[in-house]
């Protein structure tokens, strides 16, 4: 049996069926879409074989003796409507061959496939021979841990996360691991004003003029600045409760464990004051890694709802 992608410049593909590649974006736009087929009768060996060649943002090719008919079928997606703040339905179509390769492929090409859907590579330019090479490899390596991450998930009767939250979590944890990546042993202090006069002290020393030791006061008041507006506390707001808001790290799968507040002299539940501006104080827990009070009653609901701003009159 035959069922599998196929190269043009290869022996095999019908001539009848070649597209040219187009450069200008009118071009492409126009020849979108176009679909044709050529299929092999009276063959001893293979009968029945049809290749096909659709242009999709290129030609691309398939061969298959498994089908009998080339026809589109309907499916649907569920895509982010910004304007709706919400998740909704979407219709498209795709060819019944490539919906079947792609449900019945081989291990190399689920591999191949997951690669290359939200490969950070595509845009770049390489310089280096080797860069090729290590990106091929750092992009393997986080699809073979997704795989493993999926099956260990399926196997202990988990909910694993889409291959997107796997690899947004990791470029999250990358780029902020102090953030998304907690200690809940290690507490984040403010430097201390003698730690930044001995730093003060030995770049003025190793600085030649005074323009030098202007620059370095600069830089340490800059950085002390900067450490205190991250030590400030998220506010619960609309836009901070938005998916992609200072406090999206509530959705994500993490320990989220409530612990008893003894830092602030009154607290109350963030929640609670933001839909209703009531300054609820009664049953108060503290989540470590989102750094936010709430009540026993708003604690699973502020994890686990996603639109907490459609629900707002609700709460």
């Amino acid at each position: 049996m035959i069922y599998g992608v196929v190269r043009s410049d290869g022996r095999g593909v019908p001539k009848c069926i070649v597209q040219k590649e187009m450069t200008r974006r009118e071009d492409k736009i126009r020849a979108r879409g176009t679909l044709k087929v050529a299929h092999l009768k009276g063959d001893s060996t293979i009968d029945g074989l049809l290749a096909i060649s659709h242009y999709d943002s290129k030609p691309f090719y398939m061969m298959s003796n498994a089908t009998n008919c080339i026809e589109w079928i309907q499916k649907k997606r569920k895509i982010w409507r910004k304007d709706q703040q919400m998740n909704v339905s979407m219709t498209y179509h795709r060819l019944n061959v490539i919906d079947e390769y792609n449900y019945n492929m081989n291990n190399v090409d689920i591999a191949d496939q997951l690669r290359g859907s939200y490969r950070f590579d595509q845009w770049m330019r390489k310089r280096k021979w080797w860069w090729s090479m290590f990106f091929w490899c750092y992009q393997m390596l986080l699809t073979n841990c997704f795989i493993v991450y999926k099956k260990y998930m399926l196997m202990h009767r988990q909910k694993p996360m889409t291959h997107y939250e796997f690899q947004k979590a990791i470029a999250l944890a990358w780029i902020d691991s102090k953030h998304y990546w907690p200690n809940p042993n290690k507490k984040r202090k403010l430097p201390l004003e003698s730690d930044l006069i001995s730093k003060s002290s030995s770049l003025s020393k190793s600085s030649s003029t005074k323009h030098d030791m202007v620059t370095t006061r600069r830089s340490l008041r800059m950085h002390t600045e900067a450490s205190k507006q991250r030590m400030k506390s998220i506010r619960v707001t609309d836009e901070s409760l938005a998916p992609d808001g200072a406090l999206r790290i509530r959705l994500q799968r993490g320990e989220h464990w409530p612990i008893i507040n003894v830092e602030k002299k009154e607290p109350r539940c963030q929640l609670h004051y933001w839909a209703t501006d009531l300054k609820h104080r009664a049953q108060l827990m503290f989540c470590q890694t989102c750094e936010v009070t709430l009540c026993l009653q708003c604690f699973k609901l502020f994890h686990t709802v996603e639109d907490l701003v459609g629900q707002k009159l609700q709460i």
